[in-house]
């Protein structure tokens, strides 16, 4: 499909299938956490288009719905096991686009708005239990709606004659923000979570804004605004303070929405690309250090930062010989022992492992408790997580634990344990879990597995 240009005042509204709809644009919130996948809208070759995922570098571009309608308006839910999106037919059949939701796989993707209506732009409540969408065809101009995640409940929030559009839920869940044509141009407005109390925050008349985006915190909320081309903007969530971040008028750039964490925002543009394509671009929440992730000849649009989810980490190590004494890889500081491994659950990882001390070997079972630490990095660079482990390490026939006692762990020996997080960086900050080892049989060559859940939060 040929997305075809309607200007409506400044902005420009995109019409999907040859009714006013979605302007491709994002409108939720950035939910409080640390930084996961950005999911985005991809319009490919014949005109189709597709939800994509990519690492937070730009790295894995994967697409999810795989489906010959057009997919647009990713949101990921708060919890970061769903993603719902905007579904419209291939012409020609009649416009009828809706809201799905899918697993972060694009498994499972159901209809949650059954309804001849035109529905778009989907936004989660923080607490994951209800969609705000915008809607035109049930009785009036474009409205905000909500209604339950199961897609019941669809309820008007906005019951106003005027053209509103792209809500986006604050993180507290108590305000919505959206977009209004109430005074001719367009403009950000806020209202409480069942629609009253509707405020203008803007207040621009000479200019048009749209694309609202709270940050993780709530105190402020980017946005874009049309006027000498189109750039994007970042102000309090009182309206005040509005500030140019990208700050580049020979580029088209539009639709923020925050890291989880709060430190950058992803957003859409031309910039740099030296064509009309769009690109999927990243900055510090200042504005500096705007960098281009997706660098593909089709056009990347619609970005969304998602939560990450809970997940279960499995972990092999491979053990270095030198049990009883100091050995330089890759401890550091020197520890009893180290090891290498993998890691499945969070893309491609490397770990290292430490035993740091023995304590209270016990003759008689030839037990001992041990303290083991494992660093696992992501090669990404997204996050490094570190697991602090007790553990209760037997040696059959072992009378006494003294440095250069064991060689190596070749020798007959059985770990039981379990671990806690003690810290991590990047996708791990706030992580938190625990888990258990296997045992390790007698004679084994020197490999154990960890497996556990972490939940990061």
């Amino acid at each position: 499909m040929r997305r075809r240009f309607l200007f409506m005042a400044a902005p420009v509204i995109i019409l999907v299938a040859g009714l006013a709809s979605a302007a491709d644009r994002t409108a939720h919130a950035a939910f409080p956490g640390p930084n996961g996948q950005i999911a985005f809208d991809r319009q490919l070759t014949g005109g189709n288009s597709e939800i994509f995922v990519m690492h937070a570098d730009g790295s894995g571009q994967t697409n999810l719905t795989n489906d010959p309608a057009f997919d647009y308006f990713p949101a990921g839910s708060p919890d970061g096991r769903r993603i719902a999106f905007t579904r419209c037919p291939q012409p020609p059949a009649p416009v009828n686009c809706e809201i799905f939701v899918m697993n972060p796989d694009g498994s499972g993707q159901t209809n949650l708005t059954n309804n001849p209506a035109t529905d778009v732009r989907p936004a989660w409540s923080p607490d994951g239990t209800k969609i705000a969408f915008g809607t035109l065809g049930r009785g009036g101009d474009w409205e905000v709606f909500a209604m339950n995640a199961d897609g019941s409940g669809q309820t008007n929030l906005t019951n106003n004659a005027a053209l509103d559009w792209e809500p986006a839920w604050s993180p507290d869940g108590t305000k919505i923000a959206f977009t209004t044509q109430r005074g001719g141009s367009f403009e950000i407005f806020a209202m409480n979570a069942d629609g009253s109390g509707q405020t203008n925050l803007t207040n621009t008349p000479t200019a048009s804004e749209v694309d609202p985006d709270w940050s993780p915190d709530g105190t402020k909320i980017a946005f874009t605004r049309f006027g000498n081309g189109a750039e994007v903007f970042v102000m309090n969530a009182d309206g005040s303070g509005q500030t140019n971040l990208t700050n580049n008028p020979s580029a088209f750039n539009s639709q923020p929405v925050w890291s989880p964490d709060g430190t950058r925002i992803a957003f859409t543009s031309n910039a740099l690309v030296g064509s009309p394509n769009r690109e999927i671009f990243v900055m510090n929440a200042d504005g500096s250090g705007q960098t281009n992730l997706t660098n593909d000849p089709s056009t990347d649009a619609g970005p969304d930062w998602l939560a990450v989810a809970a997940q279960t980490v499995s972990l092999e190590a491979s053990f270095q010989e030198g049990f009883g004494r100091a050995v330089a890889h890759p401890c550091s500081p020197p520890a009893f022992l180290c090891g290498t491994g993998e890691v499945a659950g969070f893309g491609a990882a490397t770990s290292t492992f430490a035993i740091l001390s023995f304590t209270n070997f016990d003759p008689e079972t030839s037990c001992a408790d041990a303290t083991i630490r494992y660093t696992i990095t992501l090669t990404s660079g997204a996050g490094t997580l570190v697991l602090t482990e007790t553990a209760v390490v037997c040696f059959p026939g072992k009378s006494t634990l003294a440095p250069g006692s064991l060689k190596s762990f070749g020798n007959p020996f059985t770990l039981t344990a379990t671990w806690t997080v003690t810290g991590g960086t990047g996708v791990f900050a706030g992580a938190s879990g625990s888990g258990a080892a296997g045992t390790k049989a007698a004679g084994d060559a020197g490999h154990t597995t960890l497996s556990g859940t972490i939940t990061l939060s």
